[in-house]
Parts: structure tokens; C-alpha cells; sequence
């Protein structure tokens, strides 16, 4: 069950398989792979053992856990439960720069801790921290914190997609979000000029002046906070 090196250390058979998996990935997007791997090697219980793991390739590991817990919730009889995030639309730069962070892994890695941030004051806890390791955020970044910023709060308010042109801003609410039909009708009703309702779930707000793109939107989405909530 073990090799013995030079008379003096030795390996498991699955520290050799580790070792040869490491040797055998070493381009880009190897650490999901070998993570797979060392799944398959080490396995993981009786619902994600080794014979799962093709499944997890094919779709990725948070995605096949989130099935997974989806298809336990039906197996149950319970309600599978239906999310849903919300989309911003806008004419802005929002990526982080290669010049600002250059390891493409912690660009991913970066990614991902946004994509998961459910609080503001984590956003805001991650850009500080951001700035301490590289430096002042440039704008296309700040930009991606305020649509995250955005989306958290629209998600809040059950609003699902927001559309920014020239002049004015069309949000679609939406049909699981916890909006108050009565208190939107009373916005509209009280200043018809700024807000109007098209239909049953979308309402148009006139761009405040002399604000644009996202900046006209953090303004709106602001006051919808204090009006609608």
C-alpha cells in the first residue's frame, strides 16, 4: 500500500495519485480540475462519491450542488426554492482591469467573492480590502461594486431587471419579488411626471438631472429604498 523513496519517506497510493494529477494539469483553470480530481481520489459520502463526479464536470461543482440540494428538496415533498437575480442594463465599463490585478486567478477568485455577497457592508469590506492589496480601484471597478451594490437592493425591493437609456430608467418587477402593489400606485398617483406604470410589472422613472448611467441609477434605486420599502 506505500512506496518507499530513497530508503526514507513514503506515499500512499492516493498521495501517487495526487502527485500525478498535479503533474498532469498545469495550464490554466488546473485548480478545478485537480479539485475534481482529489474528489474522485478521496471521494466525498454516499451522495457525492466518486461515481458522481462526471456529473460535477459537466456542470460544474456549486451548480451540481445546488441541483443536488434542489432534486433532495423534491425527493422530501418540500417546495423546491425559486431564485431568481436581478439584471442591470447600462452603457458602463464594469470588469476588474488586468493592469489592476495581472494573476488571472485572483481575478477569478475576486469574481467569485462578488458573485456570492449577499451584504453591502461586505461589499464594502471587500473593496477596502481591495485597495489595501493593490491600490486605489480604478472606475470600471468601482462600477462593478455599484452594480452589485444595485442589485442587492433591487433584489430587496423585487425589482428584476433594470434598463437604463437616455432619459429615463425602465425597471420590470418581479412576479416572486415582495413589492407593495398599494404603495406603488400611491408613487405613481403622487407625481405622475416622474413615475408611470406600463402595464402590470414594469414602471419608468425619469432620469434625475444632470446624472447619468449608473450614477442616475443609484439615485433612483436610493429612493425607491426610502418610498417603496
Amino acid at each position: 500500500a506505500y512506496l518507499v523513496i530513497s530508503g526514507e519517506s513514503t506515499l500512499s497510493r492516493d498521495a501517487q495519485k495526487r502527485l500525478k494529477v498535479l503533474m498532469d494539469f498545469s495550464e490554466l483553470g488546473a485548480g478545478f480540475k485537480i479539485a475534481l480530481h482529489d474528489l474522485q481520489i478521496r471521494g466525498a459520502g454516499n451522495l457525492l462519491g466518486t461515481t458522481q463526479s462526471g456529473h460535477i464536470a459537466a456542470v460544474g461543482y456549486e451548480l451540481y450542488m445546488e441541483m443536488l440540494e434542489q432534486a433532495i428538496q423534491t425527493q422530501k415533498g418540500e417546495p423546491a426554492l425559486e431564485d431568481w437575480e436581478p439584471e442591470i442594463r447600462v452603457r458602463a465599463a464594469a470588469l476588474i482591469p488586468e493592469a489592476y490585478v495581472p494573476e488571472p486567478g485572483q481575478r477569478l477568485s475576486i469574481y467569485k467573492r462578488l458573485a456570492s455577497t449577499r451584504e453591502e457592508a461586505r461589499l464594502d469590506d471587500l473593496q477596502a480590502e481591495l485597495r489595501d492589496r493593490f491600490g486605489p480601484v480604478p472606475e470600471p471597478m468601482r462600477n462593478l461594486f455599484l452594480i452589485m451594490s444595485l442589485k442587492l437592493k433591487m433584489k430587496s425591493l423585487g425589482i428584476q431587471k433594470m434598463e437604463i437609456p437616455d432619459r429615463e430608467i425602465s425597471l420590470v418587477l418581479a412576479p416572486q419579488g415582495h413589492w407593495r402593489a398599494d404603495r406603488l400606485v400611491a408613487l405613481v398617483q403622487k407625481d405622475p411626471r416622474t413615475y408611470r406604470l406600463k402595464g402590470d410589472d414594469r414602471l419608468t422613472v425619469a432620469r434625475p438631472e444632470k446624472e447619468e448611467g449608473l450614477e442616475a441609477a443609484r439615485q433612483i434605486i436610493g429612493r425607491l429604498e426610502m418610498l417603496l420599502g
